[in-house]
């Protein structure tokens, strides 16, 4: 799985040219795993982003050691909604160092990643990744560094499940178990264009306009999801990620054509599961909206990006028109109370 020669797998996300470098075959597949949707096969004359992460602690860049004054910028507490035992390390500080340029991230027996917002360029020992799984290993030490450096080039994302129907997009948005992704199955299946359930990306154009950006990932459901939805019970479409967790699928597969690739954010939908037969929507209060939306979303890191990702989160509740959904049981009728917002 690990060899001297680096592999280079290249990426183009709305623009930006993504290439990763790596000596492991592993992470290179759970690499492609998270961004196939994205996969270029020809090679593009220039890299934007590059992230190199290899399996062996030899000396990187001489950029990648922490200067004697960097800044603890985040480590775990108590009342951290973020259990790091999920993600499958034993630490996770992030240093950043004075001028907001450099970021290091300490992974504790799991290795180390340093990266420069400035130049876009990223480099990490990982020790053992197969120890983790591939969505783990990706979510934690490879989608924490890209989405930092997508993050200084403009692109954020935003913890929610985007869909859209003739390019006005709905966000749905709400913790694990408030039915955001049940609620996203229920549209997509209908027709509504797929742009991602976990972690679309949110940008602004130069004349202030707002967009959502596709980032398809597997879809993860739990059992009930899958009753009632049957065709994801179709052969080869479920994923099982191992005893005690959620199934997966890629929408594609089950849907296809569903993928769009951006559209205009008009809504924003909050789901509130109660035990009535009759799903509505009620008008949410724009300061109660962008309460909800920032602990999903925002993670705090250097001043001039946190500060930044916070104004296009404002402008986007701004801008849009905030629901609280009120999810009845009558789940598969869901597109039509939608399509009265449109």
């Amino acid at each position: 799985m690990t060899n001297n020669h680096l592999n280079r797998i290249c990426f183009s996300l709305h623009g930006l040219n993504l290439h990763v470098l790596t000596n492991n075959s592993w992470i290179q597949s759970a690499v492609l795993q998270l961004l196939d949707y994205f996969h270029v096969r020809n090679e593009p004359q220039t890299a934007h982003i590059t992230v190199t992460l290899v399996d062996r602690d030899v000396p990187g860049p001489s950029w990648c050691t922490p200067p004697a004054g960097a800044k603890l910028h985040y480590t775990p507490s108590p009342d951290d909604k973020l259990d790091i035992a999920q993600l499958g390390v034993d630490a996770l500080n992030i240093y950043g160092d004075e001028e907001g340029r450099r970021f290091f991230i300490d992974f504790g027996k799991m290795g180390r990643v340093a990266y420069r917002l400035d130049q876009g360029t990223a480099y990490g020992h990982v020790v053992r990744p197969e120890d983790m799984g591939p969505k783990v290993f990706s979510s934690t030490v490879f989608m924490l560094v890209l989405s930092h450096l997508l993050a200084a080039r403009g692109y954020f994302h935003a913890h929610c499940s985007a869909v859209e129907k003739n390019g006005r997009g709905i966000l749905l948005q709400g913790f694990s178990g408030s039915g955001k992704t049940t609620a996203c199955i229920a549209l997509i299946r209908k027709g509504f264009g797929f742009l991602g359930d976990d972690r679309p990306l949110v940008s602004s154009s130069d004349n202030g306009k707002l967009r959502v950006f596709a980032f398809p990932e597997e879809i993860d459901v739990t059992d009930k999801s899958i009753s009632i939805f049957p065709e994801l019970n179709q052969a080869g479409a479920l994923e099982d990620q191992g005893p005690g967790r959620k199934k997966s699928f890629m929408a594609e597969r089950v849907y296809p054509g569903a993928i769009t690739e951006f559209c205009v954010p008009e809504f924003i939908l909050y789901p509130d599961i109660f035990p009535g037969p009759e799903s509505y929507l009620e008008e949410m209060p724009k300061n109660e909206a962008l309460s909800a939306f920032l602990p999903h979303s925002l993670f705090v890191m250097d001043r001039k990006t946190t500060g930044r990702h916070f104004d296009l989160l404002y402008d986007l509740i701004q801008s849009t028109e905030c629901y609280r959904l009120k999810f009845g049981s009558d789940i598969l009728s869901l597109p039509d109370l939608v399509e009265t917002l449109l």
